[in-house]
C-alpha cells in the first residue's frame, strides 16, 4: 500500500538560490560568430545542491551558508572530488555551423537533439570566415588573399544554395536535396549536460589549442551563463582545473630539486597562498608515489 508522509520543514529541499538569475538568462540570446547563438534553456540545482550531494555521505541534513559552501566546493575541487558536481544539469539551445557541432558532439557525456534536414528545410545562412582566413601557423593571411578566398566562398555557397532550392522546387526529398550543402551550413540543437562534464568541455574547448570558432561558443557558455549561475562552483573550477597546471613525474622531480623550500620562497608562498595553502603546495612537491 502506498504511504505518503508530509516532510518536516527541515527536510524540504530549499528553493535554488539561482532562480532569479536563471530567469534573467532565459530571456537572453548570446550571439556567436556571424549568425550563431547560445541560449540558456533550463537547469537543475545550484551551488548548494552540489554541497548537499557531497555531504550526504555523512548523512548531513543542514544546508551550509553561502560562504561555507564556497569553501566546501573549493575543497572538493582541490581534492579532485568532482562526482558531486554531476548532481547539477544545464540545458542549452545552440545554433552553430555543422563543422563546429561535429566537434561539439564529440563530448558524448552530454545528451543532444539536433534539427533534422530530413524534415525541415536546411538553414542556408552559411557561416563565413568574414575574410579573416588563417594560415597553418594560426596567423591571418594577407588581405589580398583573404579577399580572393572570400569571393570564392561567396560564389560557391550561392551556387550550392541554388542547387538545393532547385531540387526542392522540383520535388526532391529534403534528405537528398541537402547532400551537397557545405559544413559551414548552420544547424540547431538542444544540448544537456551535468556540471562536471560541462567543466571538462570548457577546459578543453577554451584552451588555446582548440579551434577558434568553438572557443567562442565555449567562452560564451562558461563566462556568460555558467559563472553567474554557479559562482562558487565556477570559482573552484577556475582555481583548481581551468587555470591549474598539471606536471609530469619528470617535471615534478625537477621542481623538487630547485630548493623551493628556502625561507625566502616559503614567505613568498605564504604571502600568495596563505599558510595552509603554502603547506599544501610544499607538501605536493615532497610527495612521491610508490611504484607497485
Amino acid at each position: 500500500m502506498l504511504k505518503i508522509r508530509e516532510l518536516r520543514e527541515n527536510e524540504i529541499p530549499p528553493i535554488p538560490s539561482n532562480v532569479a538569475e536563471a530567469e534573467r538568462l532565459r530571456r537572453l540570446e548570446f550571439s556567436v560568430l556571424d549568425a550563431g547563438y547560445v541560449r540558456f534553456v533550463d537547469l537543475m540545482g545550484d551551488d548548494g545542491a552540489i554541497v548537499d550531494a557531497a555531504r550526504i555521505s555523512r548523512a548531513a541534513t543542514d544546508r551550509l551558508g553561502e560562504e561555507e559552501a564556497g569553501v566546501f566546493l573549493d575543497a572538493l575541487a582541490r581534492r579532485g572530488h568532482w562526482s558531486p558536481f554531476e548532481m547539477v544539469e544545464l540545458k542549452f539551445r545552440v545554433r552553430a555551423p555543422i563543422y563546429v557541432l561535429r566537434q561539439w558532439l564529440r563530448h558524448r557525456t552530454a545528451s543532444a537533439q539536433e534539427t533534422s534536414g530530413r524534415y525541415v528545410d536546411s538553414d542556408l545562412a552559411f557561416q563565413s570566415a568574414c575574410n579573416e582566413w588563417r594560415g597553418v601557423d594560426g596567423k591571418p593571411l594577407p588581405p589580398e588573399v583573404c579577399d580572393k578566398l572570400g569571393e570564392l566562398e561567396y560564389d560557391a555557397c550561392a551556387a550550392l544554395e541554388t542547387v538545393y532550392t532547385e531540387r526542392l522546387r522540383r520535388g526532391v526529398v529534403r534528405e537528398q536535396a541537402r547532400k551537397e550543402l557545405p559544413l559551414s551550413t548552420y544547424s540547431e540543437a538542444y544540448w544537456k549536460i551535468d556540471l562536471r562534464n560541462l567543466f571538462n568541455f570548457l577546459r578543453l574547448r577554451t584552451d588555446d589549442s582548440a579551434q577558434y570558432e568553438i572557443r567562442r561558443y565555449a567562452k560564451t557558455i562558461g563566462e556568460q551563463i555558467v559563472k553567474p549561475l554557479f559562482p562558487s562552483a565556477y570559482a573552484a573550477f577556475e582555481e583548481h582545473d581551468l587555470y591549474a597546471v598539471r606536471l609530469s613525474r619528470s617535471e615534478a622531480g625537477l621542481l623538487r630539486g630547485m630548493n623551493l623550500a628556502n625561507e625566502t620562497r616559503l614567505l613568498e608562498a605564504e604571502k600568495q597562498l596563505g599558510i595552509d595553502g603554502a603547506r599544501r603546495f610544499f607538501g605536493k612537491l615532497s610527495k612521491q608515489r610508490v611504484e607497485i
